[in-house]
């Protein structure tokens, strides 16, 4: 998040070791409080964050950067089987469409199948 920033402990307090703070962190805080009320507000954000990081098979429509390297390596994975199934089907259209020319197809006159052509290629641009 732009807003943070990693607090390493410069105090040696006893109670964390590192932590990410707001920018606008007062850093002094009563006693009975572990965090500033900035810090605070930036808890449940952060929350959310890490468990998405820590979910395996994120949301489809989350974008690349948001994602850990795992889940860019899974989505990837499963992006390349989509392709694959893509390829596979439209190879099998292409043989059924090949087969009913060779059965039902019919044979023209080469003047005809010139005219036809041109005809074709007017309408495709």
């Amino acid at each position: 998040m732009s807003n943070t920033r990693i607090d390493t402990n410069p105090y040696k307090e006893d109670r964390y070791n590192e932590t990410i703070r707001s920018d606008k962190c007062s850093l002094l805080v009563p006693l009975r409080k572990w965090r500033c009320d900035n810090c605070t507000r930036l808890r449940d954000p952060l929350k959310r964050k890490v468990a998405a990081f820590k979910k395996e098979v994120p949301h489809p429509n989350t974008p690349n950067i948001a994602l850990s390297v795992p889940q860019m390596l899974h989505k990837l994975e499963q992006q390349q089987v989509k392709i694959n199934d893509y390829r596979r089907k439209l190879d099998q259209l292409e043989k059924k469409m090949q087969r009913l020319l060779e059965t039902e197809g019919v044979h023209l006159h080469e003047d005809d199948s010139d005219d036809l052509t041109e005809i074709l290629k007017k309408f495709r641009t």
